[in-house]
């Protein structure tokens, strides 16, 4: 494993999304040219690369992900739901519950 810290991936990624928002509010305020349409391909370009580093950084940090898309969706863990749940498709991968073993402890064996 990685020496990223876990905790810092959320950070990290809401920042890569906020430089990404800021480069297609930045683009809708440019007027309509040729270079409008090459500066889209770039965001679109950037945009993919981004998601695809989240994706392997998340692999790398052992999260699950959900083949719903490509790159990967990464699933996070729902507390309220026990279950890494997919934000794209809902997929979910519950904890395993523990298995019940029948008590027989202390109990004579038909003796």
């Amino acid at each position: 494993m990685s020496d990223i810290d876990p905790g810092k991936i959320a950070e990290w990624i809401a920042l890569g999304k906020t430089g990404i928002e800021s480069l297609k509010l930045a683009w809708n305020l440019l007027p309509k040219s040729n270079n409008k349409d090459e500066i889209e391909q770039n965001i679109a370009k950037a945009e993919r690369a981004f998601a695809e580093s989240n994706a392997k950084l998340a692999k790398e940090l052992d999260y699950k992900l959900c083949q719903c898309t490509f790159p990967p969706q990464i699933m996070l863990w729902v507390q309220a739901e026990q279950a890494q749940v997919c934000k794209n498709c809902g997929h979910r991968i519950e904890r395993p519950k523990p298995a019940k073993i029948s008590p027989t402890w202390g109990h004579s064996r038909g003796r």
